[in-house]
C-alpha cells in the first residue's frame, strides 16, 4: 500500500532482490551510491526513491527499473519534482 510518502510492496521488493544476490544492506548502499540510512527507509517502505535513485540501486544489483518494478503494485500516488535546466536560450535572435 502506498503512503504519501513510500510504498511497502517497492521496499519489500528491493529488500528481496538484495537479499537474492546476496548483499548486506551498506553493500547495496556502497554500490549505489545512496546512504545507508535512505535504503534502510526505502526498504521499510518509508521513502518512495526517484527514479535516478532507483536506478542506481538497480544498476548496484545488476538489474534494471524494470525488473526491480517486476511484480510490484502500480503506485496510488506519483510526486514528480520538475528541476529548473539553465542553458542557451531556445529562442533564436535575428
Amino acid at each position: 500500500m502506498a503512503t504519501p510518502s513510500g510504498n511497502a510492496a517497492l521496499g519489500a521488493r528491493l529488500r528481496e532482490l538484495r537479499k537474492e544476490k546476496g548483499l548486506k544492506l551498506a553493500a547495496l548502499a556502497n554500490k549505489s551510491g545512496v546512504s545507508l540510512a535512505y535504503v534502510s527507509e526505502v526498504e521499510r517502505g518509508k521513502k518512495l526513491p526517484s527514479l535516478e535513485v532507483l536506478d542506481r540501486l538497480a544498476g548496484a544489483l545488476g538489474l534494471s527499473v524494470l525488473d526491480v518494478l517486476d511484480g510490484v503494485e502500480p503506485f496510488a500516488q506519483v510526486n514528480v519534482r520538475r528541476r529548473q535546466i539553465y542553458g542557451p536560450s531556445s529562442t533564436s535572435q535575428g
